[in-house]
């Protein structure tokens, strides 16, 4: 993959209720493409990036307000070579904090909600503009089962809690996709952390989570102030490797060709005052990355 100049171009629509320019990020020189995160204008609060089909999918929250940490849930489809909304729709009322999502190789999605795990024909959500019942099925999430963050591989998720840094020890759960297509052919339901195949202890703040080809974990950790990226052993959670991040940084998720894409939150309009400004969707050269000192 071609390196990406520091002063390249961002691709779709800037923002329009600021006139701050984009951070110096940690590992910028190991990005490849860079897009501005879709409808910040109006107020949607990027959290999950999936790649598929294709496209970008980015699960949304909206919400201008500090406080406010629920809103409309939105997926938008975004083409990756322009960075155009070339489709979008909505999540049922029940989904507040859009988080995770995640590409099933075909026409499906996951997005995860705190409480939620909604499973999403894609086709029938983008003709609706909305995702009815025949479109997504919605499984909720109990106990200590949380869906803060979400990856996918076949057969295979993964839902991570978010945990404040206070808090001690975050929470990662694998869950099988047979458990919860038997629940979906059902028509929806409920699980919790007992319905977990493994379980792993995980640092705090985790935000997002991916499986690379090799089935290793990447998982990401941040806030306003910082960000990081880190690899670890999928069999014994052990880190392997930590690189700085955006600071903000969310959601990633591998794409076919072995990038890594990942949405940062920082200087949406929520989060404007953030010392860092880069809501951004944007695609890692993992060859590229260099890790913390």
């Amino acid at each position: 993959m071609a390196a990406f100049p520091a002063d390249g171009p961002v691709l779709g629509d800037a923002p329009g209720y600021t006139t701050r320019t984009l951070s110096d990020v940690p590992n910028a020189q190991a990005m490849r493409v860079r897009i501005w995160s879709p409808r910040l204008s109006d107020g949607y609060v990027p959290q999950g990036v999936a790649a598929g089909d294709g496209y970008l999918w980015v699960a949304t929250y909206r919400s201008v307000d500090p406080r406010q940490n629920k809103g409309q849930c939105r997926v938008f489809q975004v083409d990756p070579t322009d960075g155009a909304v070339a489709g979008q729709f909505d999540l049922p009322a029940s989904c507040g904090h859009a988080g995770g999502i995640a590409h099933t190789g075909d026409r499906y999605l996951y997005v995860a909600d705190t409480r939620r795990l909604f499973r999403i024909d894609t086709q029938a959500a983008l003709a609706l503009g909305r995702c009815e019942p025949l479109a997504c099925t919605e499984v909720a999430l109990n106990g200590t089962l949380r869906g803060s963050a979400l990856a996918y591989r076949p057969g295979i998720l993964w839902l991570a809690a978010y945990t404040p840094s206070a808090n001690g020890t975050g929470r990662l759960w694998q869950v099988s996709e047979d458990r919860l297509m038997a629940l979906i052919a059902g028509g929806g339901g409920a699980i919790d952390e007992r319905a977990a195949d493994r379980e792993l202890p995980i640092a705090t703040q985790t935000q997002g989570a991916a499986v690379a080809a090799d089935g290793s974990l990447w998982l990401t950790q941040s806030n306003g102030r910082s960000g990081q990226l880190q690899n670890l052993d999928a069999r014994t959670g052990r880190m392997l490797t930590t690189w700085p991040m955006p600071a903000g940084i969310e959601d990633i998720e591998f794409a076919p060709d072995g990038r890594l894409w990942a949405v940062s939150e920082a200087g949406s309009q929520r989060w404007n005052a953030w010392p860092s400004f880069f809501p951004v969707v944007f695609a890692l050269d993992v060859g590229a990355l260099q890790p913390r000192p």
